[in-house]
């Protein structure tokens, strides 16, 4: 289990008020400001959102495998679903409702995953109609939560108790729902003729696009001004297309970055490659000039 979720991993290797995160010294690059996050005692940590108040969940490896975080700007809590064996964080809130998925063992051979939301320290399990897996990945402030289930993976909405199945036009091989703002817009990707591409849904049309130049293109995060983030399979990594302008994110020293998050400030949250072929968390927080370009 823990090759596939590696692999999964290599797959996807895309101020004012916020609270100071823990960091080697923080490093300006086109206009941002690294810091990392690491899970003590982890040798592995990956960041998958943010909200508006600069809290970040993702999921780490340790000795005693797979388990979720929240870093809530002073330290970290670690989120382990009852009977799993695996606990991943995905999405949060500005209420601190966090998403996610976690996996049980059925038999020494069989495993299953669900969905879940966790909220006051509660976990409720989300399974979608007639699914065999389901995953959770992102969840705005109206609590509308978007991610995928199989067979097939096919993406999912999921609103008012009541699933709706997503699937851009012309994918072939299912796909992925991710994030989701306040205005209903979500972004993700699917397959088409073997070709990963990224896709925004707003108001029941599906704008598809390819980051220039990428050969693979995946859309993970998108915030209330539209802002969105990805990563791409080549060596461009990470980036962020606001105001229709595409720009490279990598984070300084790396071998692979990508971005996963991004809050309504333009703090991105992420993960990258040193050079040792570890796994580490960051959030680039944008610059003061770089914000005052935004509309």
């Amino acid at each position: 289990m823990l090759r596939k979720w590696i692999s999964a991993v290599a797959i996807l290797f895309g101020l004012m008020g916020l609270p100071v995160l823990p960091a080697q010294a923080a490093k300006p690059l086109a206009d941002y400001f690294f810091s990392t996050l690491d899970v003590p005692g982890s040798d592995l940590t990956l960041a998958w959102g943010i909200n508006n108040s600069g809290e970040v969940v993702g999921y780490y490896h340790d000795a005693n495998g797979i388990h979720g975080f929240l870093w809530s700007g002073q330290s970290y809590t670690t989120l382990d679903a009852p009977g799993a064996v695996s606990t991943q964080a995905c999405g949060i809130n500005d209420s601190g409702q966090i998403v996610g998925l976690y996996t049980v063992q059925l038999s020494p051979v069989t495993f299953t995953t669900h969905g879940f939301v966790w909220s006051d320290g509660s976990y409720t399990t989300l399974d979608a109609p007639g699914s065999t897996s389901t995953e959770a990945w992102g969840i705005n402030n109206a609590g509308q939560i978007v991610g995928l289930y199989s067979p097939g993976q096919q993406g999912y909405l999921l609103d008012g108790g009541n699933y709706t199945t997503l699937s851009p036009p012309g994918a072939t091989a299912g796909s992925w729902a991710l994030k989701i703002n306040d205005s209903g817009q979500i972004v993700g990707r699917y397959v088409m003729d073997y070709i990963i591409r990224g896709y925004v849904l707003s108001s029941g049309v599906y704008t598809t696009f390819d980051v220039p130049g990428s050969s693979q293109t995946w859309a993970s995060g998108i915030n209330n001004a539209g802002q969105v983030v990805g990563d791409t399979s080549d060596k461009l990594g990470g980036f962020v297309l606001r105001n229709g302008q595409y720009t490279r994110l990598v984070v300084p020293g790396s071998l692979y970055s990508a971005a996963t998050g991004i809050n309504d400030a333009g703090q991105i949250a992420g993960v990258f490659h040193d050079e040792s072929r570890s796994g580490h968390a960051f959030v680039a927080t944008p610059s003061i000039e770089l914000i005052k370009l935004d509309p």
